[in-house]
């Protein structure tokens, strides 16, 4: 299987990741766990409301990293490095309607006066499959 379909599989199984955004003082990490959505080119959709640190640290510091695949049955990761912009317009209908297809209790959520929505591209990518022996490791970069 192709490097970047072994990725997409991973989080297209994963409901949920693990993004760490830069505070807005530019001085520390923040983590939150969100849902998550993929798109064939590996961009992360997710969504988040506009109170949120993790908001108002996207809005100074486009920089974000997901880790994604967190189960220890599984023993396979996605660690990913990605720069996020918020959605708008005709673009935002059709990645609200992706997220709502995997997460159908999203609706709620997705059109709510607060909630924004933003999709991450992808910059770095690792993947490490621990099941295997040996273990799978590779890296993506250059999108």
């Amino acid at each position: 299987m192709e490097k970047k379909e072994l990725v997409r599989k991973v989080i297209s199984h994963e409901l949920l990741g693990v993004i760490a955004t830069v505070s807005s003082d530019g001085m520390k990490p923040e983590a939150a766990l969100v849902a998550v959505t993929e798109t064939d080119d590996l961009e992360i959709v997710f969504g988040t409301r506009n109170t949120t640190q993790k908001y108002k640290n996207i809005q100074k510091n486009p920089n974000v990293s997901f880790v994604i695949g967190t189960s220890s049955e599984q023993k396979i990761t996605v660690q990913y490095a990605g720069l996020a912009r918020e959605l708008a317009d005709k673009e935002l209908d059709t990645y609200q309607r992706l997220h709502i297809k995997k997460h159908p209790g999203s609706k709620k959520f997705v059109f709510s006066p607060e909630e924004r929505m933003f999709i991450a591209s992808p910059v770095w990518i690792r993947y490490s499959d621990y099941k295997s022996e040996p273990p799978v490791i590779f890296e993506l970069e250059a999108f």
